[in-house]
């Protein structure tokens, strides 16, 4: 848990594994996009996700499809699966914010390619939601970054090709609610491995979590992750363990007790429903853990291309704060006091909810602020004017606190954006304010 992150800029915590100034960029907005009028700039972004790959596909890389937050489906007009050709990034405005649907109808959301990404969505309703499935005679690495993955038969399925080794790298990122979170196959009797590797992520509720099967390698790395309060907990059906198992919280004793590794229950907020954010009172808010193998080892790196972070903490977590400093907390959520998110849909004329994460028993006043501008003030942040007062809410004994609010049916108002905001009384007249969250009204 980190206070002192609240001093780094809320529009700028996003962050690129690829050199975003050396690449292309085009937007999918799907409630003020179109296919055939738009040219995929900023001011005239397409309205499919699949449109927008077709068009960007075609310049080199690397490129990012920036995708507005919405909800993207075949109710929409998407087409699955949608092929990420390589080294291109699909990236979403946060997962809380951009959902990509299958809607139940057996598909496959996503297929990555050589050094592709898919980042800051929810991916559900689907066979799989993601497929990581590499072409032979070739070594190359995929990523999945803050996403929250649920409510799918396969989460991530990874598996090799002819004489190729194949990594897939997993960041803070949340599974739940699937019947299998991250399945490895490998597939054949030639010189090939499957390889997965995991950072700073929560994998829970699901039927199976991490599942292994095949004949030849398959690699397992597990970094200041959550494997816990699935159906089955157990990483004992990988080939090998490399780089290592390293501050974990798991439900399988056979590394509890080695490397930093726990077995305790993490008291996550709502696992059930997919809440995957540490309470308060938890008992492995940070969590010593031994330093963590970062870039990944140069087998899953690919061609000299590839642009990583310096470190894996200083890439930020599923709400999009930072793991700096001497400890972090394991799992998709390092635990910022306070936090504001939205738990729902945020759609016009229904109630969603606002959830608070702060110190037991305190009073937190909520604001909204229409735009998207906020100052820093003070190493805190603040809504810029005009702010209209919301309702004050005070956390429970957890430090947790839910408050619904319901979206008049104005039609006007979709598309809309404001920001809400949290703060907490620091005494002296002074205030901590939490990160601002945006919210888009949505059909």
């Amino acid at each position: 848990m980190h206070g002192s992150k609240l001093a780094i800029p809320f529009l700028t915590a996003s962050l690129f594994l690829a050199s975003a100034a050396s690449g292309q960029h085009a937007w999918v907005d799907g409630i003020s996009g179109d296919d055939l009028t738009g040219t995929g700039a900023k001011s005239a972004p397409f309205a499919t996700i699949g449109k927008g790959v077709q068009v960007l596909g075609t310049a080199p890389g690397p490129t990012t499809l920036h995708v507005e937050p919405g909800s993207y489906g075949p109710s929409t007009g998407e087409s699955f699966p949608i092929s990420i050709p390589p080294r291109m990034t699909i990236l979403g405005a946060g997962a809380a914010s951009t959902q990509v649907s299958g809607e139940g109808n057996g598909v496959v959301l996503f297929r990555l390619d050589r050094e592709s990404v898919v980042s800051d969505l929810t991916l559900t309703r689907a066979d799989v939601a993601i497929e990581s499935s590499g072409p032979g005679f070739a070594s190359n690495v995929r990523v999945v970054r803050r996403c929250v993955v649920r409510d799918s038969g396969v989460g991530l399925r990874c598996s090799d090709g002819p004489h190729a080794d194949l990594g897939t790298i997993v960041l803070n990122s949340l599974f739940f609610a699937n019947g299998v979170a991250i399945l490895a196959e490998s597939t054949g009797f030639d010189f090939q491995s499957t390889s997965v590797l995991v950072y700073g992520s929560t994998i829970t509720n699901n039927v199976n979590g991490l599942v292994a099967i095949g004949v030849l390698e398959r690699y397992l790395g597990l970094f200041d992750s959550i494997v816990y309060g699935n159906g089955n907990d157990s990483i004992s059906n990988w080939s090998a363990i490399f780089p290592g198992i390293t501050g974990n919280v798991l439900g399988d004793p056979t590394y509890v007790g080695t490397n930093g590794n726990v077995g305790v229950d993490p008291l996550l907020v709502e696992p059930a429903n997919g809440d995957g954010h540490l309470r308060v009172t938890s008992p492995v808010v940070d969590l010593p853990s031994p330093p963590v193998a970062w870039p990944p080892a140069p087998m899953w790196l690919g061609p000299t291309t590839w642009v990583w972070e310096p470190t894996y903490e200083e890439i930020a977590e599923l709400d999009g704060d930072d793991r700096i400093g001497v400890t972090t907390d394991p799992g998709a959520d390092e635990l910022v006091v306070p936090t504001l998110y939205s738990h729902g849909r945020t759609r016009i004329g229904q109630t969603f909810r606002l959830r608070v994460t702060s110190n037991p028993n305190e009073p937190i006043p909520l604001f909204a602020a229409a735009g998207l501008l906020t100052v820093p003030l003070g190493g805190f942040f603040w809504l810029a004017a005009p702010v209209v007062p919301l309702a004050t809410t005070t956390t429970d004994v957890d430090g947790l606190a839910d408050l619904p609010l319901t979206i008049p049916n104005v039609p006007a108002w979709v598309g809309l954006d404001a920001h809400l905001q949290g703060f907490r009384a620091l005494g002296g007249g002074a205030y901590e304010g939490s990160r601002p969250l945006r919210v888009r009204l949505q059909p």
